[in-house]
């Protein structure tokens, strides 16, 4: 019997939505229920997670590992992956999302049909392109050529103004509406978000491209109401878009148009690239009464160190705070848990402290500068760098104290137990520490640590001054509350 999740009162509770993004087909080594759960699903049970986005291998708009008749499934042999056990749990009258249903509704969380609506994966290695019949059968519907590449973007990505992509996207989720007990739609815009010519050749979307997708998001929305009240129970869309509406209006992303009319139910923002502090996202939403979440994927930064500490437990901690100290009314953890086999069950802690209450728990906590950085789109994207309004600093992208450096630093949670202000700089060199225009200290690189007193919760300016440049490669308050 389906759980009642997606009514109005659940929106005020979804705190942590867990985006499985479906990989666990081709890592799993057996096909029972038991042996796939396993890998991804089993150490969500008892924590805080409220919510699951599961995206069947969605490749190229066509390629799936669910049992779907609109596309085609994923056969062996078609990855560069060893296994793959989709056409075996097909043969057997299940599939890998209806694995997905049966966990949740076990366990009271929610679970919406994720679909990536431009993956371009098929233009690399990974999979197949031969297979996929959409991209076979119309080749003037993709924006560019194996021997003419896009400006931006991969080769292999659709042109949703095509009538035949546009259909496509809406038979696979009407399909998944009409054959699985789901409690949503996730539409995932930012893997990968180039959709038309205009911004694939570096300019901005034309308005007969934006009205294209708002049309077929007007379309989704009516067939998701109609297929929730032949049921008797809503059908929530989620979109995960940029967190800059001018820059998603560049791509051809008309964010408060979806918003205005009511298109959407879960905004979720950012991705490969953060552009705005959380509270644009929350305002955002919250204007047209959309709850927000924000996704915290992996940084992708190049440096070994800088990425560690922003991705373990007390770096996540903080990101999450900060989140929330915004106004934002969940987070959003893309591909977090990868397999139990080997992650930390600090990941499954973390979900658990998210879960408990409004106020988020004590513990220890990494405010960085920035998290992600510059940013970059797997696949290519139009530069985003104009639209970028917070802070990239990391030691990709370092700053220069010379003889100043001010570096903005949010602390979204503190109660005021022991904590520091962190520097890494290139070299030996001195330099004198100011929190707010006080000067807390002086000391000398290469790292740093400087203490600081009082409640921090709020933002911060922390200032280098030194007698001579000073490459600044990274820095951020640590507080060790138990």
């Amino acid at each position: 019997m389906a759980t009642k999740t997606n009514d109005k009162a659940v929106a005020g509770k979804r705190r942590v939505i867990i985006d499985n993004d479906g990989c666990d087909v081709f890592l799993c080594e057996g096909s029972s229920y038991e042996q796939f759960t396993a890998l991804r699903f089993a150490g969500l049970a008892g924590t805080g997670a409220t919510t699951v986005f599961y995206t069947p291998q969605s490749v190229g708009l066509n390629r799936f590992t669910h049992n779907t008749r609109v596309g085609t499934v994923i056969t062996d042999g078609e990855t560069v992956f060893a296994r793959n056990i989709a056409p075996a749990l097909i043969a057997r009258g299940t599939d890998c999302f209806e694995y997905a249903i049966r966990f949740c509704r076990a366990h009271e969380l929610e679970i919406f049909f994720g679909m990536r609506m431009n993956d371009t994966h098929d233009a690399g290695r990974h999979y197949n392109l031969d297979h996929n019949a959409l991209k076979r059968e119309h080749p003037e519907c993709l924006l560019g050529t194996k021997e003419n590449r896009p400006r931006h973007g991969a080769w292999t990505a659709l042109n949703y103004l095509c009538a035949p992509v546009r259909d496509m996207a809406f038979r696979l989720l009407e399909e998944a509406c009409r054959n699985y007990d789901l409690d949503g739609l996730h539409l995932d815009f930012f893997r990968h978000p180039v959709f038309f010519p205009n911004p694939a050749g570096g300019g901005h979307a034309s308005a007969a491209e934006t009205a294209a997708m708002t049309g077929l998001m007007r379309d989704i929305r009516a067939m998701a109401r109609h297929e929730g009240e032949k049921r008797g129970r809503p059908i929530l869309l989620s979109t995960r878009v940029p967190d800059s509406v001018p820059y998603a209006l560049f791509l051809g992303l008309d964010l408060q148009t979806w918003l205005s009319e009511g298109l959407v139910d879960l905004l979720c923002t950012s991705s490969y690239l953060q552009l705005n502090g959380w509270e644009y996202s929350a305002g955002l939403g919250h204007t047209y009464g959309v709850p927000v979440y924000p996704s915290l994927d992996e940084t992708r930064l190049r440096d070994e160190t800088a990425n560690r500490l922003r991705t373990e437990a007390p770096g996540m901690r903080a990101r999450c705070a900060n989140a929330f100290a915004a106004g934002c009314d969940g987070v959003l953890l893309f591909n977090y848990i990868f397999d139990a086999a080997k992650d930390t069950p600090e990941r499954y802690r973390l979900i658990g402290e998210l879960g408990d209450d409004s106020n988020f728990p004590p513990g220890p906590k990494r405010y960085f500068a920035s998290v992600r950085g510059v940013g970059s789109v797997a696949g290519g994207a139009p530069d985003h760098l104009p639209h970028q309004q917070i802070p990239t600093l990391n030691p990709g992208a370092p700053i220069e104290a010379n003889p100043a450096a001010n570096i903005p630093i949010f602390v979204g949670a503190h109660n005021g137990g022991p904590a520091q202000a962190r520097l890494w700089l290139e070299g030996a060199a001195e330099f004198e520490l100011l929190l707010d225009g006080k000067s807390i200290g002086r000391a000398h690189g290469p790292e740093a640590a400087l203490p600081l007193q009082g409640n921090l919760a709020g933002r911060h300016v922390l200032t280098v001054r030194a007698q001579r440049p000073v490459k600044v490669l990274d820095a951020a308050i640590f507080v060790d509350e138990a």
